[in-house]
């Protein structure tokens, strides 16, 4: 079964959207294939950019150097972006839905992202609110 799951960020935010080892590092602390154990009973595929497999256009080969697990490499990225260890960087918004599975998602990402010192506040709406919300570009 196809599915898809998936954290954005809002280009548009004067923080995030501009600053392109901040996203770097973000990507790099994610720790995919802990997710995936966590919540898919490591029965997922992780993803390498935005055409996942079983659509047209996927390739298996390509491997994007932010998608692995780096700790170190996230928190040199981190001191490059102008945040060593999270200093001086404000609380970034997730913004999501409000069921249960999400709120476990939600946990899981704020300690992922704390290793880095990056804190986190999480906005949630119900799924039309959530739409509204991304659509209106709230949240980092």
């Amino acid at each position: 079964m196809l599915d898809i799951t998936h954290i954005s960020f809002n280009m548009t935010d004067p923080i995030v959207g501009k600053n392109k080892y901040l996203r770097q590092a973000l990507s790099l602390v994610y720790d995919q294939e802990k997710f995936d154990e966590i919540f898919y009973n490591g029965q997922a595929v992780v993803a390498q950019g935005p055409i996942p497999p079983g659509i047209e256009g996927y390739d298996p080969n390509f491997k994007n150097p932010y998608r692995e697990y780096n700790l170190a490499k996230a928190k040199e990225l981190m001191a490059k972006a102008g945040y060593p260890d999270g200093k001086g960087l404000p609380p970034l918004e997730i913004t999501s839905q409000a069921d249960s599975v999400t709120r476990q998602i939600n946990e899981f990402d704020q300690k992922q992202f704390e290793l880095l010192g990056v804190k986190t506040n999480v906005s949630t709406y119900s799924w039309p609110e959530c739409q509204a919300a991304v659509k209106n570009k709230k949240g980092h």
